[in-house]
């Protein structure tokens, strides 16, 4: 009987111990996916950052590429405003001379005043 026992305690004993040895090596295997699934969104947040910095990067560049493609019509737009309207002053004021012979021509002919140069400081600031 004494036999029996010791037979009933082992095999509790090896129940016991698989049961146990089962609760642990879950909990690490668990431990272990959970680990292993941090790393990978860490590793995707990390990627996703990345294509973050390099749009804003290229955003960036091309905003000043913009900017600068704007300075540069800006400008052509000015001069050739200037060069052409003070062409057609003079065709204006030679026809004016001759339509009216006696009225006298103005003494100094210049640009509106829309189409005036940008001021030295905006300049600078082009230029550099």
């Amino acid at each position: 009987m004494t036999g029996f026992i010791a037979v009933c305690i082992f095999a509790v004993g090896c129940l016991v111990g698989a049961l146990i040895h089962k609760l642990v090596s879950s909990r690490t295997g668990t431990a272990s996916k959970l680990s292993r699934d941090l790393d990978h969104v860490s590793q995707d947040f990390a990627d996703y950052q990345d294509k973050v910095n390099a749009h804003f990067q290229e955003t960036a560049e091309l905003v000043h590429n913009l900017t600068q493609n704007y300075v540069a019509v800006h400008q052509k737009l000015a001069i050739g405003a200037q060069e052409l309207s003070r062409s057609s002053l003079k065709s204006l004021a030679a026809e004016a001379v001759r339509s009216e012979k006696n009225a006298p021509l103005p003494e100094k002919l210049s640009a509106p005043i829309d189409y005036a140069e940008p001021e030295a400081s905006t300049k600078e600031k082009e230029n550099s």
